[in-house]
């Protein structure tokens, strides 16, 4: 789906809502992730990383196609 986009680099986002509210802090640390991808241009993600747990944490790859 990004093989004729550009790179423009890499995005992180993280969440304090874990454990018991696991869902509501990995979709927070994705949302945190793309409007970090958004900030850089990009218009697609391709997520690198995904933890959860405690303090969910994702990292990805930002393109602008």
């Amino acid at each position: 789906m990004v093989a004729s986009c550009k790179y423009v680099g890499e995005v992180q986002g993280s969440s304090g809502w874990g454990n018991l509210a696991a869902s509501a802090g990995m979709e927070n640390a994705k949302n945190e992730a793309r409007e970090n991808a958004s900030k850089l241009g990009a218009t697609h993600v391709v997520w690198n990383n995904i933890a959860g747990g405690y303090s969910p944490y994702v990292s990805a790859k930002a393109y602008k196609c």
